[in-house]
């Protein structure tokens, strides 16, 4: 049986029309709207198709791309070896291109594996700082800013918040003036961390609820990830501050959107 489904998946693909470059990159682009609104399964299936090609084209841009997107599906649901794995072979494929845009996202995205699944924190800040490189070298302002933000948020997570305050305050100015729904919650949020920190309990809370007015404007289910992470740090802080009603409404808040993004049925169908 297993045999035969192996012939069966080779026929499969091989029997689907090639591919052009054009429509390689449609599929990809589909496959990254699929992720944004948490539909994992199509991103991937759309993304597994897309490399079959983009290998078939031997196109070595269009293969980095498509592994980003599956590491970034394996990532999400915290399969970490599987992310890894896909990352590094994006970043392989990437460095036999010119594309630096392409190099700097697969480098921030292993950076985020490190830091987030607290794998390896400096070792995630070092792809961090080759992302950002190429960030500064082709003048992503927008990768820039999310990179730094990314960087200050590691050190904070090996409690060096000194140092990572310093990246905040260079995207301080553009967060506030041009800065995305998501670039401007996730630094007040980090804002929020930092004063915490200092046990300025006033700031900490300022910032904290300045994030979640913030989150109310968005529209991307992906970032729901990124409001239950602020939703659980404003319960511990509320906590501490023994505002225990608070502190269970953030905690609920928080428990809600975990259970609507990482639900049993979405894990199963990743890893299957």
């Amino acid at each position: 049986i297993l045999l035969f489904l192996l012939l069966f998946t080779s026929f499969f693909f091989y029997a689907q029309k090639a591919k052009t470059k054009k429509e390689v990159l449609a599929m990809l682009i589909e496959s990254g709207d699929d992720f944004n609104k948490l539909e994992n399964q199509k991103s991937l299936d759309k993304a597994k198709s897309a490399l079959h090609f983009a290998v078939e084209l031997n196109d070595n841009e269009l293969i980095a791309k498509s592994y980003n997107i599956i590491g970034l599906n394996f990532d999400e649901y915290l399969d970490t070896n599987k992310a890894i794995e896909y990352y590094e072979k994006g970043i392989k494929h990437a460095k036999l291109t010119e594309n630096d845009s392409v190099k700097q996202w697969l480098y921030n995205n292993l950076g985020n594996v490190y830091a987030y699944s607290k794998v390896d924190i400096t070792k995630s800040i070092l792809y961090y700082k080759k992302a950002l490189n190429y960030a500064i070298k082709i003048r992503d302002e927008v990768e820039v800013n999310y990179i730094k933000q990314n960087i200050a948020s590691a050190y904070f997570a090996e409690k060096k918040y000194y140092i990572g305050k310093i990246y905040l305050d260079e995207i301080a100015n553009y967060v506030n003036s041009r800065g995305q729904v998501e670039a401007r919650m996730t630094y007040n949020s980090l804002l929020g961390e930092y004063y915490n920190f200092l046990k300025n309990d006033s700031l900490t809370e300022v910032y904290y609820l300045k994030a979640v007015e913030i989150s109310k404007e968005n529209k991307l289910e992906l970032i729901e990830t990124h409001i239950a992470d602020l939703y659980f740090k404003l319960s511990g802080f509320y906590a501490t501050q023994k505002k225990y009603e608070k502190a269970y409404y953030f905690l609920n808040e928080a428990e809600i959107l975990y259970n609507k993004i990482y639900n049993e049925d979405k894990i199963a169908s990743i890893k299957d």
